[in-house]
């Protein structure tokens, strides 16, 4: 068991070895210059508001474009915490800048004005660039290091002040109207320079007021320190494949292999807080199976909590991020949405089964319903959770369902009937794989249910593909719900002149024998012992012999005097349900059947006719 778990712990380090975040990069410039065309237009509605808009539809504007401003914020942040920013300078910047000096000299000796203060914005606007990316280089190893909030603000204050201090030059104010090409050219270099220093000093404050939530994906395990441990073990081995070093493969395999042996002991321990509150008044068999129902979910959550803790460490000092992380939060949900069917299915039912006994106005039909209909409210939540944590916009899907939707419809109905058939088909239960179904001229096993069709293997090995609509509009007959009891139903016939004297008593022997026969179920026939359900108190509300499938019926009685033979009735069950078992308990019991007669001094009867002459001629 132990290299098993070690074994486990190796393939999901490897799992984590693999890319994880989301390769979408961010054009930093761009960005910044986006913030500042959104502030000019929120400045403008601001002052003016819009020619022919009423104060609610300049309000909701404001509103818009303040929302897109945090969107941009938000989404550099986040790149940020990544590594995700692809503001990266030209590699031939410093020669741009030099070039750029010469052309500065040369025009400032002929005297040209107008052209050195284009030259001297275009060098100010590489200046600037090489300054953001610098910078944004630097705040993202001090983020890597694991630098302290109050560090990390201060270093941003920094750069505010130097940067406010960096824009004090004075320009030229060049005539708008003029259509000269150094007017031009100035115009649009001094531009680009004000939408760049006004997005990054914004960006500046914006992280200054976020600077805990730049390092909130470290704050667990700054706590424990973690970086000192791997540090420590990085040092012993300096071992390193890509992003992961030995340090972390110790730390994770550590974590993994502690929760994997630890989850079943913190699953009894959480059992044992819910019994002190839940199942106190509930009897021995329920109890025994709460614990074995509510352990499992528990167990499955604490090794999906290892799994994202592991994740949290092989990315640590950065967020993790991708699509690995949504599945990990949808497996919660699941669990969570499990656990609740599990306690519902249980205590819930024991409680209302208490309900139905004290109140005998309470239908079990209704109950009953209301069960089922608790049931879906649950996957429907939990269905709503997890397109909430894959970003579906559900007020959208639903209101696409409208107009549109009934085109679609109708276009495609017997695809969407037999869609929502397939639903129903899982919800009602009515039959699983492998089991042995009839509806109509169909009889085979169910080999698979598919969201359009359902297919099922006939007797004689035929493959049999069923649309799903069929099958719901249909009665089926599923053989195969039944746990125990087959039928047997037979007439033995006897002559007619029979003594009634024998035939008592052979009907008792017959009754004795199928009472003592082993593959008969009778009335005192136990269940079989892994059959001992302990939601048995559903009976209250559901006839559980009938939904489980325990048929002990047993009949034995002269039945008839028909038009040739004394008929006995023999109507029982025999304790398995398998055909073979059946054929052969059959085949013994009539043995034991033509033994009986044979001793009693009886003769069987066959279809005949007897003719009678009055007179002979």
């Amino acid at each position: 068991m132990f290299f098993k778990s070690i074994l486990v712990a190796m393939m999901i380090c490897f799992t984590l070895a693999l890319p994880l975040r989301s390769n979408e990069t961010v054009d930093l410039f761009l960005i910044l210059k986006q913030l500042y065309a959104n502030e000019q237009i929120l400045s403008k509605l601001s002052a003016s508001g819009e020619e022919n808009a009423t104060a609610s539809q300049q309000q909701q504007a404001l509103q818009r474009y303040a929302q897109t401003k945090s969107e941009l914020l938000s989404h550099v942040l986040g790149a940020l915490r990544d590594n995700r920013i692809s503001g990266q300078l030209d590699a031939d910047i410093e020669e741009q800048k030099q070039q750029l000096t010469y052309k500065i000299a040369a025009n400032a000796h002929l005297g040209y004005t107008l052209h050195v203060a284009a030259d001297e914005a275009a060098l100010a606007l590489l200046e600037l660039q090489s300054r953001i990316h610098r910078f944004i280089t630097a705040l993202h190893g001090a983020i890597e290091r694991g630098s302290s909030d109050e560090a990390l603000r201060l270093m941003l204050h920094d750069e505010q002040k130097s940067l406010q201090a960096s824009m004090a030059q004075n320009w030229p104010n060049p005539d708008q109207s003029s259509t000269d090409g150094a007017v031009l050219s100035l115009q649009e270099r001094l531009g680009e320079l004000e939408a760049l220093r006004f997005g990054y000093g914004e960006l500046l404050a914006f992280f200054e007021a976020k600077t805990a939530l730049l390092l909130s994906q470290n704050s667990l395990l700054e706590t424990l320190h973690i970086q000192s441990a791997i540090d420590y073990f990085d040092a012993l081995i300096p071992y390193r494949a890509g992003s992961l070093g030995f340090g972390k493969s110790l730390i994770i395999a550590a974590v993994l292999l502690f929760f994997f042996s630890i989850r079943k002991l913190i699953a009894k321990l959480a059992v044992k807080g819910m019994e002190r509150y839940l199942l106190k008044k509930s009897n021995a068999a329920v109890h025994a199976y709460f614990v074995r129902a509510i352990q499992r979910p528990i167990s499955l959550f604490l090794i999906l909590f290892s799994l994202r803790l592991s994740l949290e460490i092989f990315y640590y000092p950065h967020e993790v991020t991708g699509i690995l992380v949504q599945w990990l939060q949808i497996g919660y949900v699941i669990l969570f949405a499990w656990g609740v069917i599990k306690l519902a299915s249980v205590y819930g039912e024991y409680t209302i089964s208490h309900l139905i006994k004290s109140h005998d106005n309470l239908r079990k039909e209704v109950v009953n319903m209301l069960i089922k209909l608790g049931y879906f409210m649950i996957v429907l939540f939990a269905l709503f959770a997890i397109f909430r944590i894959l970003e579906f916009n559900v007020s959208a899907i639903v209101a696409s369902l409208g107009i549109g939707g009934l085109a679609v419809a109708l276009a495609a109905k017997d695809t969407l009937s037999n869609f929502f058939a397939s639903v129903m088909i899982l919800l009602d239960n009515s039959f699983s794989q492998g089991d042995w179904i009839v509806c109509g001229d169909i009889e085979g096993t169910v080999v698979e249910i598919g969201l359009r069709r359902t297919t099922i293997r006939t007797f004689d090995n035929a493959m049999l593909f069923v649309p799903n609509a069929k099958l719901a509009e249909n009665s089926i007959r599923n053989w195969s719900r039944r746990k125990m009891g087959r039928r047997i139903k037979l007439h033995v016939k006897l002559t007619y002149d029979s003594p009634s004297e024998k035939l008592r008593s052979c009907v008792d022997a017959i009754r004795i024998m199928l009472l003592e026969h082993q593959g008969i179920a009778n009335p005192h026939t136990p269940m079989p012992e892994n059959e001992h359900s302990p939601l048995r108190y559903r009976d209250e509300f559901v006839s559980y012999d009938d939904l489980e499938g325990y048929k002990n019926t047993f009949l034995v009685y002269l039945d008839e005097m028909s038009s040739s033979s004394i008929d006995i009735m023999i109507y029982c069950f025999t304790t398995s349900t398998d055909w073979e078992e059946w054929l052969s308990v059959k085949e013994d019991v009539l043995y034991h059947i033509i033994e009986i007669v044979h001793a009693h001094d009886l003769s069987f009867a066959f279809p005949s006719q007897s003719i009678y002459v009055e007179k002979l001629p």
